[in-house]
């Protein structure tokens, strides 16, 4: 059966789905970011509302992957519609898109971030003395590095001392 036909008592078309799509993937972002910040604040909700255990990093991780399906049915699904004018390279670059180029190019980079960060989770990674959770640096810089004692000094002089093991090593 046709999917126009299934649509018709409801007064949708198959462009206001694709929009509602768009949308839900917007309101599951925002729920993203909430249990996101939540994380990162390391926040307890025994100790605080609503005062009991909550899965907040499966719930995190199930949202998330739950977001990267409706972001990329978004795009897909304008593909299959005639009447658009959508080609596969006006999805990918969105700023040559046949209608609202603008607003489909930060789309776009709203999922190609999303997407960023997906695939940056999954590279190794450890905790650093500090408790925050870095990436691995290559063992060139660790070792320059280690091989002087930076501990006491600032920021700003520690950086040249590895960018300048960085060069000589190439």
């Amino acid at each position: 059966m046709d999917l126009a036909v299934l649509l018709a008592p409801l007064n949708l078309t198959v462009l206001d789905i694709i929009s509602y799509l768009g949308l839900a993937a917007m309101g599951t972002m925002s729920l993203q970011l909430f249990f996101g910040i939540m994380l990162a604040s390391k926040y307890d909700p025994v100790v605080s509302w609503p005062h009991r255990p909550l899965p907040l990093f499966r719930i995190h991780n199930i949202l998330a992957y739950f977001t990267l399906t409706l972001m990329f049915a978004h795009p897909a699904l304008l593909l299959l519609v005639d009447k658009q004018g959508f080609v596969l390279l006006e999805i990918l670059v969105p700023m040559f898109a046949p209608k609202q180029p603008f607003e489909n190019t930060l789309g776009a980079l709203a999922a190609y971030g999303t997407l960023v960060v997906v695939i940056t989770s999954y590279l190794p990674k450890r905790w650093s003395p500090d408790g925050n959770l870095t990436f691995r640096a290559p063992k060139r810089a660790e070792g320059a590095a280690k091989s002087h004692d930076v501990s006491g000094w600032p920021i700003r002089q520690r950086i040249p001392l590895i960018q300048s093991s960085l060069l000589s090593s190439r």
